[in-house]
């Protein structure tokens, strides 16, 4: 993949939030969540997978150079399983622009790539439903192998250097052949809700399709600039 890597992983950042003891989901996620996020607008704002910052009382981003920054945990669609953080301060990090996943095929070459800077080349090896155990369905999931041992929050990047996705879980799936082989369940940024896409102050740098498959967006959901 002729990509500048070291460019593009300026735009990734640690993702760190603790959640109240009392929290509802305290038990089965834990109090202290740890993963990744993408900058996707040079103003601060961090998308990431949500489960790492429901219910955060307090969200730290960390860039690769060390510096780190309180965030806000902007909002959270259970719907898509996306979320949003704002940094409270300046990250001073370029926006990656988006992909489009609609048009990825399977074998296209990809990298996983975390916010401590560690990045798996990888292939897309399924594009397909996926419905958890947990009653969480994701209706356009992208599979890739190999693994990447961090992926909650990680980015999915085309061999173009865009975003295609936001790592969400890791499996196990017996291939069609004869071994287990471990995958990555992605949410794709096609499947970004519309309140996400349209916010007061803007569109995500170079959204590749803003009206995408969304009707109205949520009263509940509306973003400050």
């Amino acid at each position: 993949m002729k990509i500048d890597l070291h460019q593009l992983l300026r735009s990734i950042v640690t993702v760190r939030a603790q959640i109240p003891d009392d929290a509802f989901t305290a038990r089965t996620l834990g109090i202290l969540r740890e993963g990744s996020g993408v900058v996707i607008r040079e103003n601060g704002v961090v998308l990431t997978i949500g489960y790492l910052i429901t219910e955060a009382e307090e969200v730290w981003l960390t860039t690769h150079e060390g510096r780190v920054i309180a965030g806000h945990a902007l909002a959270y669609d259970q719907e898509t399983g996306f979320g949003l953080v704002q940094s409270l301060g300046p990250l001073g990090l370029p926006a990656l622009d988006f992909g489009s996943a609609a048009r990825a095929k399977l074998g296209d070459p990809v990298v996983l790539a975390d916010g401590a800077g560690e990045f798996v080349e990888a292939n897309i090896m399924a594009m397909q439903e996926f419905a958890g155990y947990w009653e969480y369905m994701l209706e356009a999931a992208i599979f890739t192998a190999p693994a990447h041992p961090s992926w909650g929050g990680a980015a999915l990047i085309d061999s173009q250097g865009k975003l295609l996705g936001i790592g969400s879980l890791r499996l196990e799936i017996t291939g069609s052949a004869k071994a287990v082989m471990p995958t990555w369940s992605c949410r794709s940024t096609c499947c970004l809700p519309f309140w996400m896409i349209y916010w007061p102050g803007g569109t995500p740098k170079n959204c590749p399709d803003p009206g995408l498959a969304f009707s109205r967006p949520r009263a509940t959901a509306r973003l400050s600039s």
